[in-house]
């Protein structure tokens, strides 16, 4: 998480950026058959306690606590998702 950190705070220190993309993990959502379909931003994270999801949670945490205090700095978050195909074997 101290990469993030480290990583939105320069983006404050530099006014010419405005938007700032930081990559997550669906995993946040955790596997929960209560998880509605489709996934929306209401959705509340239950990540399991495998450690990559967790600390991508607390990484998008920071990402919503930079996006409150630096108004001018857009701070985005994009949750990637495993897909597996009918290849999954050549992976």
């Amino acid at each position: 998480m101290g990469g993030t950190s480290n990583l939105l705070t320069a983006c404050v220190a530099v006014p010419s950026i405005e938007s700032v993309v930081v990559p997550s993990t669906v995993s946040v959502y955790g596997p929960s058959f209560d998880n509605p379909q489709p996934l929306d931003e209401e959705t509340v994270f239950q990540p399991t306690k495998f450690s990559l999801s967790v600390q991508f949670a607390e990484i998008e945490a920071l990402c919503a606590t930079y996006r409150q205090r630096f108004s001018p700095l857009r701070v985005s978050v994009a949750r990637f998702a495993s897909v597996i195909g009918g290849d999954a074997n050549q992976l």
